[in-house]
């Protein structure tokens, strides 16, 4: 890599064959989630390899200094970016501003965060995860109205959660598959540690189970949602000696990884 060039997380997600939302979590030293100390391990070392520096930015004591990020839309490649794109919409719609705020683990920022909505003009939050998963508890705490985006609270389970189909919309994908014939169905999985992975796995068991399909190990593999992994993970199922006749992919990004390694086996 460049030495010009500033090394980023989703330069070091590449190398490592994870998602930028493990790197986050490592390089912050998150503990909120599980993740594989061998997964960790191979993070770190590869930031170090490509020179990642992580530093942490000062901030004063007293009230922060304020920027503004406008945007012109946002690109709905991610489904949670279109998740976002919908609560700026509505909230518009009704006359309200949106305004969106990103701590990444940092908790000195969380806490300016925090005084800020309290101390605001702000009439209620939505509190969002970028990956489906339980939370512990709510670090940016509020008394205004809350709807949890993405994620649940085991400290306060009565809140509205709005949560993605995952478990159904992989049951209807392989569901399809197997209404056209196919039989031999793999599944390129993402990270194990991550409930959209649970769940979205659970849907292709129970869609094959249901057709009577035994599921197959071997056709199961963790491709960390990262299109260099689902690449040598396809390549890999295709030259097994029964290889499979279709494969559902559990996101678009391991899908274009997926459709590279089809393509060079002709």
């Amino acid at each position: 890599m460049s030495k010009n060039k500033k090394v980023t997380m989703s330069d070091i997600a590449a190398e490592a064959g994870v998602s930028q939302s493990t790197v986050s979590l490592v390089l912050n030293g998150s503990t909120s989630v599980k993740i594989a100390e061998a997964t960790q391990q191979r993070v770190l070392e590869t930031a170090e390899k490509l020179g990642y520096a992580n530093r942490k930015v000062a901030h004063s004591l007293g009230r922060p200094r304020k920027i503004a990020l406008v945007i012109n839309g946002l690109n709905n490649i991610d489904p949670f970016i279109d998740a976002v794109n919908g609560a700026h919409e509505e909230a518009w719609a009704n006359d309200y501003v949106l305004v969106t705020f990103n701590y990444r683990h940092d908790e000195e920022l969380a806490a300016k965060i925090e005084a800020e909505i309290n101390g605001g003009d702000y009439q209620g939050v939505i509190y969002a995860s970028s990956m489906t998963r339980e939370l512990s508890n709510r670090r940016v705490k509020t008394a205004l109205p809350t709807v949890l985006l993405n994620c649940t609270l085991q400290s306060e389970s009565d809140l509205p959660a709005i949560l993605p189909a995952d478990m159904v919309g992989a049951y209807k994908a392989v569901q399809h598959l197997i209404e056209q014939g196919y039989k031999r169905i793999a599944h390129l999985t993402g990270e194990s540690w991550m409930l959209a992975t649970e769940q979205r796995l659970e849907g292709y068991r129970q869609a094959l189970i249901d057709a009577d399909i035994m599921p197959n190990s071997q056709y199961i593999r963790e491709a960390n949602w990262s299109p260099k992994e689902a690449h040598l993970q396809t390549k890999a199922l295709l030259e097994l000696p029964n290889p499979p006749e279709a494969i559902f992919c559990g996101s678009d990004y391991m899908a274009m990884g997926c459709y590279h390694a089809i393509a060079e086996k002709g």
